[in-house]
């Protein structure tokens, strides 16, 4: 796996039931492939970036090396990182929130996703992490 959101999928798939390493093997394969991981968090100097203008201490949204969103606003980078990421073509989402994202701004978030997006299912984790904002696992 590549990042957090692919081994979390695999993870999840797994049979324990299931004694065939083969199939197993295909099965973790098949779940890593269909996730897409994004972080956001804040940015630490001006940049441009994939053609997103960063200004030191936006918060900035992105999966793998590309840079995908940049906002002064958590909130609204969030939501631009998602259209970036087709969620409407996704049926899951996992939001993994780090240790800055206060219950109002989940709150909004949650009310948002779910007036937005009402297909997708959304769960949360409470992460806790220091450096991403959000961690979010789309499948």
């Amino acid at each position: 796996t590549k990042d957090f959101g692919q081994i979390y999928s695999a993870l999840s798939v797994i049979d324990l039931s299931n004694d065939n390493p083969l199939e197993i093997e295909e099965m973790l394969n098949e779940a890593k492939e269909a996730v897409v991981t994004a972080m956001i968090t804040k940015s630490i100097r001006d940049a441009n970036i994939n053609n997103v203008e960063i200004k030191n201490g936006d918060y900035i949204g992105f999966s793998g090396k590309t840079m995908l969103a940049s906002n002064a606003s958590k909130i609204e980078t969030y939501f631009e990182l998602l259209e970036k990421l087709d969620i409407d073509d996704r049926e899951f989402l996992i939001n993994v929130y780090g240790i800055d994202v206060t219950e109002e701004e989940r709150k909004i978030i949650k009310d948002r996703l779910h007036k937005d997006y009402p297909m997708v299912e959304v769960y949360e984790i409470n992460g806790q992490q220091e450096v991403y904002d959000f961690i979010i696992i789309l499948e």
